[in-house]
């Protein structure tokens, strides 16, 4: 009786340092997460970039007059799969598309912040929840004909901004809007898109806004002049 009361206890003993082991110890699963751009034009028009001088109520004062009337970008972090914990400080890494791109977002004290030069989020990182979801506008604002990568980056910052996740898109900065050989701007997903990226149309010919004629893409590679 003795033998089977004190090998009762035991187990239960046991069982209780495996419960105990298990809370907050190796077996824990951190949250995964994902990141999406949603909203993205076919077709982004040159224009000036934000001058960005002065006090930050100036920069705030020119960015508002910049992007009034535009459509963001949706750029929305949330949980993937849901975990056991998150992480303590994250932040978005600078997009770093290039000197001729501007992507501007408002923090909670509305103040705007160009995250393609500078990232989003405080230096020593936000706290990242289990189950987390937000989503920020974002304003593009580019002075140079091209394409531009908005690669997104999601870093844990106390693991040497390890990336958790990211997500990468491009987009067209061009003066006016292309068109497909008929006349009709093309979606993303059409042929007419794809072969206009390549520098020519579907009926072989690039429209170049402003000239009054097509220019023969015997003369184009790439979107550039051949030289003669």
């Amino acid at each position: 009786m003795k033998k089977n009361l004190i090998l009762s206890v035991l187990v239960m003993i046991s069982l209780m340092l495996m419960v105990v082991g298990s809370v907050g110890g190796a077996d824990d699963t951190i949250s995964t997460y994902k990141i999406t751009q949603t909203g993205l034009a076919n077709n982004y028009e040159v224009e000036t970039l934000v001058e960005i001088s002065g006090t930050q109520s100036d920069i705030n004062s020119r960015v508002e007059s910049a992007i009034d009337g535009k459509t963001p970008i949706e750029v929305t972090l949330s949980t993937l799969v849901e975990g056991d914990s998150g992480y303590a400080h994250v932040r978005i890494n600078p997009i770093n598309a290039g000197e001729h791109i501007q992507l501007w977002a408002k923090d909670t004290e509305n103040n705007w912040y160009d995250i393609n030069a500078v990232g989003w989020g405080p230096l020593e990182g936000f706290p990242l929840a289990i189950d987390y979801h937000k989503t920020t506008p974002v304003y593009l604002i580019s002075d140079q004909v091209g394409w531009y990568t908005l690669n997104v980056e999601l870093v844990d910052v106390d693991d040497s901004n390890e990336v958790i996740t990211s997500n990468s898109e491009e987009v067209h900065v061009r003066r006016g809007s292309p068109t497909d050989g008929n006349g009709e701007t093309p979606t993303q997903d059409s042929k007419a898109y794809r072969l206009i990226k390549k520098g020519i149309s579907n009926k072989g010919i690039l429209h170049a806004p402003g000239l009054q004629k097509p220019i023969p893409n015997e003369n184009f590679a790439g979107g550039k002049a051949k030289k003669k």
